[in-house]
Order: C-alpha cells, then structure tokens, then sequence
C-alpha cells in the first residue's frame, strides 16, 4: 500500500538514481521498500531481497539505515560471497573494517572456506582475532551457548543456514 501511494505521490520515483533520506516526505517510500526486502528475507526469497537493498544502497548512498549491512548478510547467506566482499570493500575498510557485522562476516567467509579447503587456518584465525575485540558476544551466540535475541535474527540469518560442525 505504501509503495502504490508513493507512486501516486511521486510518478517514477522508484526510478530515480537518487532518493535523499534528508527530504522528508521520501521516507515513507525509503523504509517501505526497506520493509518489503525484510518480508523477501524472512520468507527466503534472497534474491528479491538482495535486489531491494541494493536499489535502496544506490538510491541513498548514505546509508541511513544500515542498509549495508543487512545486504552483506543476505549476499552471504544467498552464497555471493565475492559480492559480499566487494561490497565491504566499497562501504567499509574491507578485512580492515571496525565494523563487527563486517569482520564477522569475513569470519565466516573464511570458515565457509577453510571447510571446502580454500582458506588456511591460519588466515581463518587471523580473521577471527580481528573480529573479536569488536564484539566478544558474537562467539556465544554463533555456538549456542547464548540464546540469539530476536532482534538479532533478521543480520544473523548467515549463521542459521551454515553448519558450523
């Protein structure tokens, strides 16, 4: 319903390069089409979910939302690992980064990796110790140990659908 209302607000856009979070009257427009990748995501349609953060990363290039981050879990769970590391390339520092959704998912790019024998433990562990600092829980909620919050769910959907025995 929002999406319909904001076509009829404003003809064509949805066909805009760029959509700014700053005016106002566009965020309805901005959080439904956040919210409509969302419902993609829960019901496993990666890929309509993948194609709405994207839309919504070139479209406010800002990212207001976090929309980067939310598209980096889904590429990675879709298993576009390379685009997931492109795209931390392009919005963070890469293995670098000082964001913890990031690093984690280099953690489990590289365990992903080292299982099919592409990835050194070594650099496996390297890639872990960088990541820890920026938020030791991660650990206990990947194995268990902690019970994942809710509103944890929808950024750890990696985790759920990689085995990590």
């Amino acid at each position: 319903v929002a999406l319909k209302a904001a076509d009829l607000l404003w003809p064509g856009l949805c066909h805009q390069e760029k959509i700014e979070w700053s005016f106002m009257e566009y965020r309805p427009f901005l959080r439904s089409i956040h919210g409509l990748a969302l419902c993609h995501q829960e019901l496993g349609l990666l890929e309509d979910a993948i194609d709405c953060f994207q839309y919504l990363l070139r479209a406010n290039q800002n990212d207001h939302k976090g929309i980067r981050l939310l598209l980096f879990s889904a590429l990675i769970s879709a298993g576009e690992y390379f685009d997931a590391e492109v795209l931390a390339h392009e919005h963070s520092q890469g293995r670098n980064t000082s964001e913890a959704v990031f690093a984690y998912g280099f953690v489990l790019l590289d365990w992903i990796r080292f299982q099919s024998g592409e990835c050194l433990k070594e650099m496996m562990l390297k890639t872990f110790r960088h990541a820890y600092p920026l938020n030791p829980h991660v650990p206990d909620l990947w194995l268990g140990t902690t019970p994942m919050p809710d509103t944890l769910r929808m950024v750890c959907l990696p985790v759920q659908k990689v085995r990590l025995s």
